[in-house]
């Protein structure tokens, strides 16, 4: 759903759930919970099954369940149900809601399918928003908030006594009336009452206006602020509000990640890039950035790239899925990838029309770096086999021997695993795994075995430069090469190239030396 945090960075995400975990409410179940059975933890509650909206669960009867459960730690609970039929879940709210707020333990809610701004479903949460005390991430996803039920919300957080667990709160894909402005506003400061929240995620169709941004960059400067991830993406971000978020975040020293990806229209925000260029020149916390699907343009990314040259933390940045970025922008911005202080580990480039000349250039600058770990450049549809072996050829040119061990031992990631890999992905990903291993050492080692002594299918070819080697240098040559499985094949041929090695007093001279190693 969100981009995943960058590993071993200050800032975690508190995100993202395995969907298959979750256990499905039915008898077997609702047993487990009635026994407090410490075997059920994730637990997902739906108005339907999959074979056509057969309840589940008859609410009047067994909501009884949920009473004092001590081991429940997830709940997802998914109101969606068929047109015309009446959700039994908002039927009994009351009931519903008061037995949910017993169940303490529950340390992570996610709620998707709230329609048509039914506030009986938000009664019902609100009891457990207000007297839970243990949750640490709750997800909004696919609702509609009403004027009531937002402020519903708003005073279920206000009124919650123990605000020290709340990490991670998410709107994502909400929808708010226009006319709840007010309200909305009185949502983000209630959430600035929670000092331990790290994550803030805000995507809808409806957050927007001055007073919602303001009351945001009320709670980014607040000096016990803690928010590290920040996801403020939407539709409803113009260039004023853009202009108060920036300015809160210079006195925010917490934020670590910003997620403003888009898609935006054009006429309300066109100096985005510009803006957070200009940001960026004074800023030292930023370690994760995300302006895919913004408009970036070739000046845009200039401009950026000549905001991070001073840059020391930024690890993560995506312009993917920018379509006005040419060839020119990142000729431009490939003077930054040369900075030798570049702390850049990711960089997302694709979806942006970037074609053969485009990603020459990149890997160009990229040939000697030993920071990016991934350079996600797939899907491109612009890029053709020419690329696709240019890459080949940056992570391992077969060209010779010394520039098979200069090549690129550092890169491990092109596309994303959801997308279908390009022509010669076998090829390329052998060689990415490879890279995977700290020790670049061994991976130019491995590199050179297999694909400067070794054909493409495994057979040793190359044994002349053993043959030529001096005695003293032989036996270390020998000994790396035998090093595992992988050179074995490549000393079989080598012995049956020099017999003399065993029966000649040559060998006897290499004998010594091995014994002096």
């Amino acid at each position: 759903m969100i981009a995943a945090a960058e590993q071993g960075s200050e800032y975690e995400d508190y995100s993202s759930d395995e969907e298959d975990s979750y256990s499905e409410l039915n008898d077997e179940s609702l047993q487990q919970l009635k026994n407090n059975d410490p075997k059920l933890t994730m637990l997902r509650i739906k108005n339907w099954k999959e074979d056509g909206y057969a309840r589940t669960v008859n609410w009047g009867k067994d909501v009884g369940a949920f009473g004092g459960n001590t081991n429940l730690k997830k709940l997802c609970i998914d109101f969606q149900r068929e047109y015309g039929d009446e959700d039994p879940l908002c039927v009994n709210a009351t009931t519903f809601g008061n037995k949910l707020s017993c169940i303490r333990s529950v340390e992570s809610l996610n709620i998707t399918d709230i329609w048509e701004y039914d506030d009986r479903a938000f009664a019902s949460l609100a009891l457990l928003f207000e007297k839970s005390t243990n949750l640490i991430r709750i997800d909004f996803a696919d609702c509609y908030f009403s004027t009531a039920s937002t402020r519903m919300l708003a005073s279920a957080l206000f009124k919650q006594q123990n605000k020290g667990s709340l990490k991670c709160f998410s709107l994502f894909d909400a929808y708010f009336g226009d006319e709840n402005d007010v309200e909305k506003a009185e949502l983000i400061t209630a959430l600035g009452g929670y000092h331990s929240l790290k994550n803030l995620y805000i995507r809808d169709g409806g957050f927007q206006g001055r007073e919602c941004h303001d009351a945001l960059a009320n709670v980014l400067k607040n000096p016990l602020c803690n928010v590290k991830k920040l996801y403020c993406g939407s539709t409803g971000l113009d260039s004023e509000c853009l202009s108060i978020l920036l300015e809160a975040l210079t006195e925010n020293t917490s934020v670590k990640g910003l997620d403003l990806r888009g898609p935006y229209n054009d006429s309300r925000l066109s100096t985005l890039g510009r803006d957070v260029s200009i940001w960026l020149q004074n800023n030292s916390t930023l370690q994760y950035l995300d302006l895919s699907y913004c408009g970036i343009t070739d000046q845009d990314v200039t401009l950026l790239g000549n905001a991070l040259m001073n840059n020391g933390t930024l690890q993560v940045l995506d312009i993917g899925s920018n379509q006005a970025i040419t060839s020119v922008g990142w000729r431009a911005f490939s003077v930054y990838l040369q900075n030798h202080n570049s702390t850049l580990k990711k960089l997302h480039v694709h979806s942006t029309n970037m074609n053969d000349e485009g990603l020459l250039v990149l890997l160009n600058v990229l040939a000697n770096d030993k920071t990016i770990k991934t350079l996600l450049v797939h899907p491109n549809s612009s890029i053709s086999d020419i690329g696709w072996q240019a890459l080949a050829d940056f992570l391992c040119d077969k060209t010779s021997l010394n520039s098979i061990y200069t090549s690129n031992h550092t890169l491990r990631q092109f596309y994303e695993d959801f997308y279908d890999p390009p022509k010669a992905k076998d090829h390329l990903k052998s060689l990415l795994k490879l890279n995977q291993n700290d020790n670049k050492q061994e991976v130019a080692r491995q590199k050179l075995i297999r694909y400067y002594f070794s054909n493409d299918d495994g057979s040793v070819v190359k044994v002349e430069e053993f043959v030529d080697m001096e005695l003293d240098v032989l036996p270390q040559a020998i000994a790396w090469a035998g090093r595992d499985d992988t050179g074995h094949s490549l000393l079989y041929k080598l012995f049956q190239t020099m017999p003399t090695l065993f029966d000649t007093d040559k060998a006897k001279a290499v004998g010594a030396n091995w014994k002096h190693m």
